[in-house]
């Protein structure tokens, strides 16, 4: 936990970075992802309200989501009293990894703000190998398909025993692969979650957004 000062510092900082200590060569990189936006570095993967693109940085795939800047009262908000998307994203996806869910490896994540007001975000993941998204389910055949599904019901029910709901759970943020172990899923757009101790019933809503 956060000493009160050091709270207080960070509040004040042009930058919040956060980094996985298994990826500390890459702060600079991080750092400096303002820019290389600036410059459109990368392959663009999705690009809406929030901006997704594909960057190599000294030989490996990184991904990273820019999100878009928020309007003047919510960078307020975000600059003092909420937690960025690139920060949920980030703590999330350690929460899947830490039950056993797949998910991309994260990197870090940076927050930009002026002065009280939040600017933007970044959020920084490795490249997930899953070559194909749950959608691909309704557009190809899969000789194997009978095991994607039983695999994303299982992972739907850890979640939901670890009292998690995807609030996107959707067919494109559902990614898989085939190994010789079994049905590799990783599940992608994390900064949108429902959490609590108890699991609720109520959760298991979000599985229309598969069908």
């Amino acid at each position: 936990m956060k000493s009160e000062m050091s709270r207080k510092a960070d509040i004040f900082h042009p930058h919040t970075l956060v980094i996985h200590p298994d990826f500390e060569a890459l702060r600079g990189f991080v750092l400096s992802l303002p820019e290389r936006f600036e410059k459109n570095e990368g392959i663009v993967i999705h690009k809406g309200r929030n901006e997704l693109r594909k960057m190599e940085y000294k030989g490996r795939e990184y991904v990273v989501k820019s999100f878009h800047r928020p309007n003047f009262i919510n960078r307020f908000v975000y600059g003092i009293f909420r937690p960025s998307k690139a920060k949920r994203s980030y703590d999330h996806a350690e929460l899947y990894r830490n039950i056993g869910v797949g998910t991309p490896q994260p990197v870090g994540y940076l927050n930009v703000r002026s002065g009280l007001l939040f600017d933007r975000s970044y959020y920084v993941s490795c490249l997930s190998a899953c070559p194909y998204v749950y959608n691909d389910l309704f557009k190809q055949k899969f000789e194997y398909e009978e095991d994607v599904l039983r695999e994303i019901g299982r992972v739907t029910a850890v979640l939901h025993e670890h009292g998690y709901a995807h609030k996107d759970y959707g067919r494109e943020n559902i990614l898989f692969q085939k190994t010789p172990e079994g049905i590799k899923l990783e599940i992608v757009d994390l900064n949108r979650m429902f959490t609590e101790e108890e699991p609720d019933p109520r959760q298991m809503v979000y599985l229309r957004h598969l069908q």
